[in-house]
């Protein structure tokens, strides 16, 4: 990563993959929602920033999220496999409120997608997930080849 020009650190992936070798996995994590948890800067609030609700633009062509929809798998949890995928074509990913250019299937393996996000959050997840067992179903084949869909998670009714 780079600061006014100069070198100022190396992401975390590069010293996992030292360390780890060709067993290491980077794994992007993305949604296709309409909206997004968006932290703003607050000088009064006890963590520093404020979180809020911001709407999106629909994703760009070219990013994965995308892709994700044009393949069909945009209202469902979808992990799809970037080890194949052309090295051209996915040169975005969403991160918060905007899209960042970045080459997608050369910085990461794989990328989990999920069709909602919320500002919600909880300290306790056991007593909210009580009687409702998550399934995993294999995917039905993608439509589009710049995105090779493994599997689609979903909740059982």
């Amino acid at each position: 990563m780079y600061f006014d020009g100069e070198l100022a650190t190396l992401p975390t992936g590069y010293y996992l993959h030292r360390m780890l070798g060709d067993s290491y996995r980077a794994l992007a994590q993305t949604h296709t929602a309409e909206h997004v948890a968006e932290m703003h800067p607050t000088e009064d609030a006890e963590a520093g920033f404020t979180v809020t609700e911001e709407r999106l633009d629909t994703p760009e062509p070219g990013s994965v999220e995308a892709a994700v929809i044009d393949a069909g798998y945009g209202t469902g949890i979808s992990l799809t496999n970037l080890r194949n995928a052309p090295s051209e074509g996915l040169d975005r990913i969403r991160a918060q409120s905007s899209s960042l250019p970045t080459p997608v299937p050369q910085a990461f393996d794989a990328v989990l997608t999920n069709p909602t996000i919320t500002t919600y959050y909880t300290t306790n997840l056991h007593s909210e997930q009580q009687g409702k067992p998550i399934r995993a179903r294999t995917a039905a084949p993608p439509k589009s080849p710049s995105a090779p869909v493994l599997h689609q998670r979903t909740r059982s009714p």
